[in-house]
């Protein structure tokens, strides 16, 4: 296990990837190497973290996480399999952040809309299997990075128009969705030439 590895070796590390069967607890001290910038954990028990990191990738999947106040940096954002109606994740925390994916997650609509008005700077978006989604959220409107929506597998019946106007959106992927066959004509009669959908 993690915790067993003398701190002296962890020094110079750069990416963790932890991924246990059961839930396990790591120290502190594992998560507070000065050089550790990507975390990959899957079932993971997180620490009381003391001081702040440069974290630019966090990806958790079943992990249990009290706080994130102590991520600076961040620029790819993954959650998989959580709850996360708890997550604190300031706007200094994600304004640099590029990358969000939520992916079958419990998470309330207006917490969901809330963390996506925090995050201007987005270039891709996946929310895959949030079934509470049911609306696009109007954050997304006024995203002008973004290039990536992914929006499979929710409950949405209908697409705004203002989706489709996003200046640097080439690929919109709709799969698994509630849409009719009416909707899906409207949606490709305004598409733009450059833009991949996939239904």
């Amino acid at each position: 296990p993690v915790n067993a590895i003398p701190r002296e070796y962890l020094q110079e590390l750069y990416l963790l990837d932890l991924d246990y069967q059961q839930y396990y607890p790591i120290n502190d001290y594992i998560v507070e190497q000065p050089t550790l910038k990507e975390i990959v954990f899957s079932k993971v028990i997180f620490p009381e973290v003391k001081r702040k990191r440069k974290i630019t990738m966090l990806s958790l999947s079943e992990c249990v996480v009290k706080d994130y106040s102590w991520i600076e940096n961040l620029e790819y954002l993954s959650l998989g399999n959580m709850d996360i109606n708890n997550l604190n994740l300031s706007k200094k925390i994600l304004r640099n952040l590029k990358d969000l994916w939520i992916s079958r997650c419990q998470i309330e609509k207006p917490k969901l809309y809330d963390l996506l008005e925090k995050c201007g700077n987005l270039e891709e978006i996946l929310l895959l299997n949030c079934l509470e989604l049911d609306n696009v959220p109007t954050a997304i409107f006024k995203m002008k990075k973004l290039s990536r929506l992914h929006l499979g597998n929710n409950n949405l019946k209908k697409i705004p128009n203002e989706i489709l106007k996003l200046p640097k959106l080439i690929e919109l992927d709709l799969r698994g969705n509630l849409l009719t066959d009416g909707e899906i004509k409207r949606i490709l009669s305004l598409k733009r030439e450059n833009l991949s959908i996939m239904f």
